[in-house]
């Protein structure tokens, strides 16, 4: 009985914030309470702000950016990304970047880098990249994800990257660094295998050469003539038994379902940790939906197939979205009732009041939504 007490007041403490919120939202729609509450104290509730003090570009469309964020932005775990808001033509742009920095960055505290590498038609990307970008304040959200180094470091590390895949494994990198530099040792040998189209866009390149604890193996396009692949054999080529390291993977597609198949062969998918930049499903927003989805709070009702983010934003509505891949959590809100299914999963839902990612799950039925 004791030991279930503790249990039933969070359940009923969870319960109750989530009726307190429900509420606050019928009484401030179209507005979120929030937003109430930053107007009134906007140093202790408004959005976390950064300026972006500095602009150091790599080579064609791939920049990094640093930062400067106010005092209330916590320090992040090597591997996470934020969450970076800014208006664009009168239009309020989220995207969600890893952070390149370490924690503790060389560059003084509340600094953080994101590397960032544009895309050819992108509306956030290509600004982001431009030097005009230099003095402009922007949103952050809170570090996130858990893609992140374990607590305690076992012997021997493994990363694997391709491409832009390697802005969160840098900070891992970083921060790993710094821990030899402070006290001799990094507490675990590091092997990079990293995959890029030439050596010139290997980011980071010359860092990581200097980095003596590390391991590290470049392959590009340029030098093999072809695009680089993975399985099994090349990768034991590298480490032998990968399967006894602790594996990190970041990159296209293509080469994280190379890896898992190479973990799955020797029997160790445990070992392995992935962080995606891609959504498994269509980003144009096309799915398995079929139903009907009435938005409660603004008495709208409309019959499609999409995800649930680009149905909302048809109609007008304007819910907070980041990655619009499943991954950030930006764009969850309450399904009050109705059956969706997540697109990342395949899994249905039927139960009522429990928050889904709009960005990832469509109607397969009759469905209300608390926006």
């Amino acid at each position: 009985m004791d030991t279930l007490q503790p249990v039933m007041a969070d359940q009923f403490v969870e319960s109750l914030r989530t009726a307190l919120d429900r509420a606050l939202g019928w009484l401030t729609y179209p507005r979120k309470p929030e937003e109430y509450f930053a107007a009134l104290a906007p140093r202790h509730f408004g959005p976390l702000r950064a300026e972006i003090i500095a602009l150091e570009p790599h080579f064609d469309g791939c920049a990094t950016l640093v930062l400067r964020t106010d005092k209330r932005f916590v320090a992040h775990k090597p591997g996470q990304f934020v969450a970076l808001t800014l208006e664009i033509d009168g239009v309020r742009r989220t995207r969600c970047f890893s952070i390149s920095s370490a924690p503790r960055s060389a560059r003084g505290p509340r600094v953080i880098e994101l590397t960032i590498k544009s895309t050819a038609r992108g509306t956030v990307t290509p600004r982001l990249v431009h030097p005009s970008i230099v003095g402009t304040t922007v949103e952050l959200s809170p570090p996130r994800g858990s893609f992140v180094l374990d607590d305690e470091l076992p012997p021997r590390l493994l990363f694997i990257t391709g491409g832009s895949g390697i802005t969160p494994v840098i900070s891992m990198l970083r921060a790993l660094d710094q821990k030899a530099i402070r006290e001799g040792a990094p507490g675990a040998k590091g092997t990079l295998l990293h995959f890029a189209k030439s050596e010139r866009e290997a980011l980071f390149l010359d860092e990581l050469k200097q980095m003596p604890w590390l391991d590290l193996h470049l392959v590009t396009e340029e030098a093999l003539g072809r695009m680089p692949s993975l399985d099994e054999a090349s990768l034991a080529a590298v480490v032998s038994d990968f399967e006894d390291t602790r594996a990190y993977a970041c990159g296209p597609a293509p080469l994280l379902k190379a890896v898992e198949a190479a973990f799955a062969a020797r029997g160790a998918p445990g070992a392995l940790t992935i962080e995606r930049f891609q959504s498994a499903f269509d980003s144009g927003g096309e799915g398995e939906g079929k139903g009907t989805v009435h938005f409660a709070r603004s008495n709208k009702t409309v019959n499609d197939h999409r995800t649930l983010l680009v149905v909302a934003e048809e109609q007008g509505l304007e819910p907070k979205s980041g990655c619009r891949m499943g991954i950030c959590g930006t764009c969850h809100c309450k399904k009050l009732s109705g059956a969706t299914r997540d697109l990342r999963t395949g899994e249905v839902s039927t139960e009522a009041n429990v928050d889904i990612a709009l960005c990832s799950t469509v109607a397969i039925g009759d469905v209300s939504i608390d926006l």
